[in-house]
């Protein structure tokens, strides 16, 4: 059970301060989502991160998966963009090109060079299918949460990568994934899907997770969802002959900034990377599940487009969410508001993890400064 928690002060939402303490505090040294293993699949195969500001590139030969630098070792230009297949990796400034694993085969003019110079790796993990790098895995964080075989992460098929670039500070998405109570005023077709009486919360001081179960089949087939959602849930119906799976939804939450969501026949990953006091840019991961990842593009289609509808959604609560705390910011005023049990649990269980992790605001002295 959550313990009482004390609020992100409004401040935190905007200061430049504050958001490079972050940046060295909550985010370098931690693990990054980088994409799934399938993003690059046949030989000298590439892809640049853009996870990782296309910093770093990831690449397969010989059936080896490498990240290095996407920075000649030259002088120091950005390679690449994009993905493609390439024998080696060039830099359009001069020419310097290397091999897979970041060793240099050309350097013009220069002969005995290319010996000596290489790009820079990358710290490259494997979980699930999963790409990171990093320090560790999330892996044997979640080894203790007793839903993890159920979200088949595993079996989930790469589809494709959305980019939003957002004009707010990236906490407020992160308050709005971890708390439900919105849901049966914002999301018509989501809510119609979901027993919210069910939710439950699983807390860790690494991440936290929501779980929830369906309607009943007979109310799923009665209910007033929105198209998109109807058509969607018809087809799970369809698929699942009249019945459902036992969750609707598990939630995953691994702090600071990496969110997977698993439902029924599909999953999303969605990292939200800070660019600046108030923006951020999010990318999301869309996986289906193999059995219908090739042989039902209509259930792929139907899952993705009411994901959209509750992304939009999402994103318009944000925007309102950012422009009242600014307010309160500018007005040199605090509100926090209470958590309402247990729908915004999550929302506290994060604002915990915060707290914790930039205890050094506090004894810098800039968690009581004011000013806007």
């Amino acid at each position: 059970m959550v313990k009482k928690a004390a609020g992100i002060p409004v401040r935190s939402y905007f200061d430049a301060e504050v958001y490079q303490m972050e940046l060295d505090l909550l985010f370098r040294n931690r693990v990054s989502y980088l994409t799934a293993a399938g993003k690059v699949k046949n030989d000298c195969d590439y892809y640049v991160v853009e996870r990782l500001q296309d910093s770093k590139i990831l690449t397969k030969k010989g059936g080896q998966l490498q990240l290095i630098d996407n920075i000649c070792a030259h002088r120091q230009a950005q390679m690449l963009s994009g993905c493609g297949n390439s024998r080696f990796l060039t830099c359009p400034m001069h020419r310097w090109s290397y091999e897979h694993d970041g060793r240099c085969v050309h350097s013009p003019l220069y002969r005995d060079e290319k010996a000596t110079v290489r790009l820079g790796k990358g710290e490259l993990l494997q979980w699930k299918g999963l790409l990171f790098e990093g320090p560790s895995q999330p892996g044997p964080v979640f080894e203790d949460f007793h839903l993890l075989e159920a979200m088949q992460i595993d079996k989930m098929v790469y589809r494709r990568t959305v980019r939003e670039d957002v004009g707010y500070n990236w906490k407020h998405y992160i308050d709005v994934f971890g708390e439900n109570y919105h849901i049966p005023f914002i999301h018509p077709g989501f809510c119609a899907f979901l027993d919210m009486p069910s939710m439950q919360w699983v807390e860790h001081g690494e991440y936290h997770a929501q779980l929830i179960r369906p309607r009943s089949p007979r109310h799923l087939r009665s209910n007033n969802a929105t198209p998109v959602y109807r058509k969607w849930i018809d087809g799970l119906l369809e698929f699942f002959k009249g019945d459902i799976p036992e969750y609707a939804g598990i939630l995953l939450m691994y702090y600071p900034n990496l969110m997977i969501e698993c439902y029924p026949l599909y999953m999303l990953i969605t990292t939200i990377h800070p660019t600046g006091p108030e923006s951020s840019v999010l990318y999301s991961d869309y996986f289906h599940h193999r059995d219908i990842a090739e042989a039902r593009p209509d259930l792929v289609a139907a899952a993705e487009a009411a994901c959209e509808e509750t992304m939009l959604e999402d994103s318009d609560l944000c925007s309102r969410i950012a422009t009242g705390r600014r307010l309160l910011y500018q007005q040199r005023r605090e509100a926090e508001g209470p958590y309402q049990r247990p729908y915004e649990d999550g929302m506290a269980m994060f604002h915990q993890f915060y707290n914790r992790a930039m205890e050094a605001v506090a004894s810098a002295g800039l968690a009581s400064a004011g000013g806007a």
